[in-house]
């Protein structure tokens, strides 16, 4: 299945949510309760770090818009692990690049390998509320990018085990696609975000391995990291990965939305989940990290990662 089609296909449970056009607009889509995004404009020099993921489809050439990624290395970087396989566990097939600027005019940096962070199984598919927490990828990049990477780190333990809706401590930013998922549009920041709790989520009940979050995302987020500044510095705590409607179908929400109606947070029914950073996590990122290093600037992988 295209990925095209696969947005489409997605009811209850979606990995990403619908478009910006050109400002942010509650008018549209899967925004949890309102529009609280920005636009991108400098104000949080982490959002560097912040690109887009994107491949050349194998039968037109074109590049499409797949979803929101962060260097974690000169040469390294994070996203969801289904922003780059199909819904059946197969790489999707094309010539995928990384824009660091974010959108769809930037420098493209061609993409060589991939990491994976626990390795996914056919038995695994499709990624369902008990295995979205391997929904992580390290890609690497046939070049170093300028920018400074984010550092990952575990969030608090009490972060991860809250009962209900924690304090507003994190901010989000990732890429955007268009209406009709054939681009990209520029990266907007949210700040003010907080974790919540899955225990009581009907679609999500007692997920291992996952939280829940109030930032607003549309498609493209997939891979968007929640951060944290701790200590002076910027430090990723979690990866935004799929979000619960409070309806059957993604249509019905949408029309909802669509009406002017405002639909506040649920943590029963309505919530977004993220995955978070895990010592396994940052494990992987060291790896990448290494291997990348060892490789000269525009030297090809012709054997797999260790």
């Amino acid at each position: 299945m295209g990925w095209g089609n696969f947005l489409r296909a997605v009811g209850t449970i979606a990995c990403v949510v619908l478009p910006l056009l050109a400002a942010p607009s509650g008018a549209h889509a899967s925004i949890l309760g309102e529009d609280n995004r920005q636009a991108d404009n400098g104000q949080l020099p982490w959002t560097d770090a912040i690109g887009y993921v994107m491949r050349a489809d194998a039968k037109n050439g074109v590049l499409s818009g797949i979803g929101t990624a962060f260097l974690v290395g000169p040469r390294v970087i994070l996203t969801n692990w289904h922003n780059v396989f199909g819904d059946n566990g197969a790489f999707q097939a094309g010539d995928w690049v990384y824009v660091p600027e974010g959108g769809a005019t930037g420098h493209k940096v061609k993409i060589l390998h991939h990491f994976q962070f626990t390795p996914v199984t056919k038995g695994d598919l499709p990624l369902a509320p008990r295995t979205r927490q391997r929904d992580v990828i390290a890609l690497i990049l046939e070049e170093p990018v300028e920018y400074a990477p984010l550092v990952i780190a575990p969030p608090p333990f009490a972060e991860r085990n809250i009962a209900g809706v924690g304090a507003s401590r994190y901010a989000m930013a990732g890429v955007s696609l268009t209406f009709d998922y054939d681009g990209a549009t520029p990266r907007t920041v949210q700040s003010g975000c907080s974790f919540a709790s899955l225990m009581r989520n009907a679609q999500f009940p007692r997920a291992p391995g996952l939280i829940g979050h109030t930032c607003d995302v549309w498609p493209g987020h997939s891979g968007a990291p929640l951060v944290e500044s701790a200590d002076g510095r910027a430090v990723v705590r979690a990866i935004n990965v799929a979000q619960v409607y409070p309806e059957l179908t993604r249509d019905a929400y949408e029309k909802r939305k669509h009406a002017g109606e405002t639909i506040p947070v649920d943590l029963v029914n309505h919530i977004n989940i993220a995955i978070p950073v895990t010592t396994q996590m940052v494990e992987l990122v060291r790896r990448a990290n290494a291997f990348a290093a060892k490789l000269s600037a525009t030297e090809q992988l012709a054997a797999a990662a260790p």
